[in-house]
């Protein structure tokens, strides 16, 4: 492994350590494309909580939207938007 992709994982890891347990599991689905609503029915809280969770999550994050969070977490949509 390069020097600059354990760096880039660190700097993910730590990044990843900033947020609530909560926030980590919504992350999942954030980056996986699901919606606030669906998010909100998977995980049975409101949708606007899911909306407060997604904003706390971008900017702890350092990120302004969904393509960014997934550029900084190298990954691709999975769910069929």
């Amino acid at each position: 492994m390069e020097v600059l992709e354990r760096n880039e994982i660190k700097q993910i890891t730590h990044l990843l350590g900033l947020l609530s347990v909560r926030e980590r599991q919504l992350v999942k689905y954030f980056a996986t494309g699901y919606s606030n609503a669906e998010i909100a029915l998977v995980v049975d809280i409101a949708a606007t909580t899911v909306k407060i969770h997604r904003a706390h999550v971008y900017k702890k994050l350092g990120v302004d939207s969904l393509k960014d969070l997934m550029h900084l977490l190298e990954v691709k949509p999975t769910h069929p938007l």
